[in-house]
């Protein structure tokens, strides 16, 4: 839309008000054509852009002193591609009641170049009839941006996208989107990008045979018990040992369960299926059936077993015979894994101690005949089995602060350093063990003494520590102003600055009494130093110095001749003075007045 506001003074009272005409650009437009005045005074069919009227704004001088007073504004809506470049005709009408069109007082034309903006072009037209001033705008229509007013952008935030617009008209997406539109979610990060998508953003959902947060897992067979996929789903690949189509069938049934008991050799026969290969003296399919009680070897840690021969120490099961006869007799054993299985009937007779005896009821098993056999352990083991560390430092055999190493077995004291034996109770002797030095650990030492557990040194003069071997600080609060202490054994040495001498540096130099001051001059004995004052002529630190009271030559004319404190001037002749300045004058008799003669 194009926006017009203005300011104007007319000199002829009149009924004001304004037509604007808009039409394609014109190079070097001019006022309008009688007949195209009178064309646009009864249709405007002329104004390709479109044509607008306002209603009487004033009289012959008015000014609309709010620029953004909207009543004076002329809008021109239009509906298709701006063109950047157009031709203004702006014209002055007075409205009269015998003219509804109005009477054209004046007429502005004005063609250029003007890009969509919200800032106002201001123009001024100073015409015969009357002056006016009148800004104008381009304005795109709501959701239409860029020169030309042709790209369009309506924010949203529904199915068909989600985004803002920029100052151009572009699309600037809403978190979480993507794509051309704006209507493309952003899956959850590493979201498989074949096998998962999503609706909304920071989702993640997975196509069917997939699985897992990121869709990147691939669903097994159903019913798949020992196996998994890889890389496609519905497959059932077994884990290692197992087979089968849903491999749930064992292929190492020996692996997986352990059947064979009592150290029985278990060997794989096809899946699911077993043999055990048993040690002497035991049968059964799984080993559990113990003939003899000591052959799958119970006894741990180089136990020895011995087995119980007599009835009392066996765990019967008895199978009674109508009149209440025991016929069979069968050892109950407890296997490793706590439940409890029994052996086939035997027929041979397990030992002649073994009676046949009649009852109605079973009889009671006596607790000790838990085990028929009985483990006799190695030294340092206990326990049913020998199973068991004994733990030889719970009584605490280590003495004087010796940490006490359990061992199979036995037991080792490690000891501090003050004692030794198998339970630290021999005390060390330093002041031997030691060849540090003639009194053994003691460096600087006239003697060394031993106790039980520790030794003591007596310490030469001037060390101390534990072993001597500290030097006593002899230096502290010795050297006075400003000396260096040097520490010795047992004694010190200063090193003091200039002026200063003595074992403390305590004592003043007199720097005066080698007379450095020359050619008279007066010494003053100062701290660590010496001050001469020069006679006059001399200068120096030793007054060694004679002032040149030649240079430069004071004598006008003449040589100049130095002396220890003056100086004085050898005139030629004619000359006289101090600095030879005068010339000498003859004068005779009394003309002289003493000057001369």
């Amino acid at each position: 839309m194009l926006i017009i506001g203005y300011q104007q003074d007319f000199v002829v009272a009149c009924n004001t008000a304004f037509r604007l005409c808009l039409k394609e650009y014109q190079s070097g437009s001019s006022p309008l054509s009688s007949s195209l005045a009178s064309k646009l005074s009864s249709n405007w069919q002329g104004c390709a852009y479109g044509n607008a009227t306002t209603p009487i704004l004033g009289g012959s001088s008015f000014r609309l002193a709010d620029p953004n007073y909207s009543g004076g504004n002329i809008t021109l809506p239009f509906s298709f591609r701006w063109t950047k470049s157009f031709t203004l005709i702006l014209q002055a009408l007075d409205i009269t009641s015998s003219s509804n069109s109005g009477q054209l007082i004046e007429e502005a034309t004005y063609s250029g170049v003007k890009l969509p903006s919200l800032e106002w072009h201001t123009l001024e037209h100073k015409g015969k009839n009357a002056r006016f001033t009148y800004r104008l705008r381009v304005l795109c229509d709501q959701n239409y941006y860029n020169s030309t007013c042709t790209t369009f952008c309506r924010p949203r935030d529904d199915q068909f996208g989600h985004h803002v617009c920029g100052t151009d008209g572009s699309k600037i997406c809403m978190p979480g989107w993507q794509g051309p539109n704006c209507d493309k979610a952003i899956c959850k990060a590493g979201c498989d990008p074949v096998y998962g998508s999503c609706s909304r953003p920071g989702e993640c959902e997975c196509r069917v045979g997939w699985q897992g947060p990121l869709c990147n897992q691939c669903v097994s067979y159903p019913g798949c018990k020992h196996g998994s996929c890889v890389d496609k789903p519905w497959q059932c690949i077994c884990d290692r040992n197992w087979g089968g189509i849903l491999c749930d069938q064992d292929l190492n049934y020996c692996g997986t369960h352990e059947p064979c008991m009592h150290g029985g050799t278990c060997e794989n026969t096809a899946p699911d299926k077993y043999r055990c290969t048993c040690a002497e003296g035991l049968s059964g399919e799984r080993c559990e059936i113990v003939e003899e009680p000591c052959a799958p070897h119970p006894c741990k840690n180089f136990g020895t077993c011995i087995p119980h021969i007599s009835e009392t120490k066996y765990n019967l099961q008895q199978k009674k015979n109508t009149n209440g006869t025991l016929t069979e007799v069968r050892p109950l054993v407890r296997n490793m894994r706590g439940g409890s299985s029994m052996g086939k009937p035997q027929s041979r007779s397990l030992d002649k101690t073994i009676k046949v005896v009649t009852y109605t009821e079973p009889p009671i098993i006596p607790k000790e005949a838990v085990n028929n056999y009985t483990c006799v352990c190695s030294q340092g083991w206990e326990g049913p089995n020998c199973e068991t560390d004994i733990d030889e430092c719970a009584s605490q055999p280590c003495e004087n602060g010796g940490i006490c190493i359990d061992l199979v077995g036995g037991f080792r004291c490690e000891c501090p350093l003050e004692w030794t034996g198998d339970y630290c109770n021999i005390d060390v002797n330093e002041c031997e063990s030691n060849s540090a030095s003639a009194f053994g650990p003691c460096i600087n030492a006239e003697s060394c003494r031993n106790y039980p557990g520790s030794f003591e040194c007596v310490c030469q003069v001037g060390w101390t520590g534990k072993t001597c071997t500290k030097n006593i600080d002899d230096c502290q609060g010795k050297c006075q102003n400003g000396g260096t202490c040097i520490d010795l054994v047992n004694d010190y040495y200063c090193t003091c600055p200039l002026g200063f001498a003595g074992k403390n540096c305590s004592e003043n130099v007199d720097e005066c009494e080698s007379n450095p001051c020359k050619n008279g001059g007066t010494c003053i004995d100062l701290h660590g130093s010496y001050k001469c004052n020069c006679e006059y002529g001399f200068y120096g630190n030793n007054c060694e110095e004679s002032t040149k009271f030649c240079e430069p030559s004071p004598c006008v004319v003449g040589k100049c001749i130095s002396t220890p404190t003056s100086f004085y001037c050898e005139c030629p002749p004619g000359r006289v003075g101090p600095t030879c300045e005068l010339f000498h004058t003859f004068c005779y008799g009394s003309d002289c007045n003493g000057k001369d003669t």
